[in-house]
């Protein structure tokens, strides 16, 4: 008789932000993407299944320093930032900085390059409250800085932490 075993890992970070000060190499799973940040920063993609608050993650964008510090980590949701996920980063970062929502469309201009069509929206941003769906929601503690900005359409919503050193 003979047993199989399956074991599958899944990494559990609900502090992310640990990974950050960390180097690459620390990751040799990861893989350097050709997405040109600014000159002194690479990007890497790392295939990991990770869950963040009930939102399972499958791929983490990593940004690094010269010294190959991670400096950023950014993943995609699906959905909107919901209420629980919205409640545990203010639980660790205290009170947004900045929450804002889409108002009044100011301009929008069709953009055709590279075989691609765009439409390019300018809108006014209003400060707002969580029960308002806020498009982008900012923290800042210590040298910690977090970002949740949501698609349009509410399909999904980035979030990215950002070492401010």
């Amino acid at each position: 008789m003979r047993v199989f075993i399956i074991i599958l890992t899944t990494l559990i970070v609900n502090d992310i932000e640990k990974l950050l000060g960390r180097n690459i190499l620390d990751f040799p799973d990861a893989i350097e993407t050709n997405r040109e940040i600014e000159s002194n920063l690479k990007s890497y993609g790392l295939d990991k299944t990770v869950n963040f608050h009930g939102h399972h993650i499958n791929y983490l964008n990593l940004e690094t320093n010269s010294d190959n510090v991670i400096m950023s980590i950014g993943f995609v949701v699906q959905g909107k930032l919901d209420e629980a996920t919205f409640k545990a980063i203010k639980g660790k970062y205290g009170k947004p900085k900045t929450m804002l929502k889409i108002g009044n469309t100011i301009s929008e201009n069709a953009i055709n390059q590279f075989d691609y069509r765009a439409l390019l929206t300018k809108s006014f941003a209003i400060p707002c409250s969580f029960e308002e769906e806020p498009a982008f929601v900012v923290w800042k503690k210590e040298d910690v800085e977090v970002l949740c900005q949501k698609h349009p359409d509410n399909s999904h919503t980035l979030i990215k932490f950002t070492l401010l050193r």
